[in-house]
């Protein structure tokens, strides 16, 4: 979702080698982060209570790519 902060990341995206783009306004602001790496999801609710959940299964990160592949490609730039 598109705020101040994430506008101006947005201007500057090339100065930070970072490739930014935003979701649709009707998706509300999310409270939870999924942070997608090579051995292991890690699920983190940011509001209190603040918890975190790892995930350490190759099909289940695999899924989770895929998924953020096919969304990143139907954002517009």
């Amino acid at each position: 979702v598109q705020s101040d902060e994430a506008s101006w990341f947005k201007k500057h995206e090339k100065n930070f080698n970072l490739a930014i783009k935003f979701l649709p306004k009707q998706i509300s602001e999310m409270i939870t982060n999924l942070v997608v790496i090579p051995e292991m999801l890690v699920i983190h609710q940011i509001v209190p209570p603040v918890s975190a959940m790892v995930i350490k299964n190759k099909s289940a990160i695999a899924l989770h790519r895929q998924m953020f592949e096919m969304l990143w490609q139907l954002l517009p730039d």
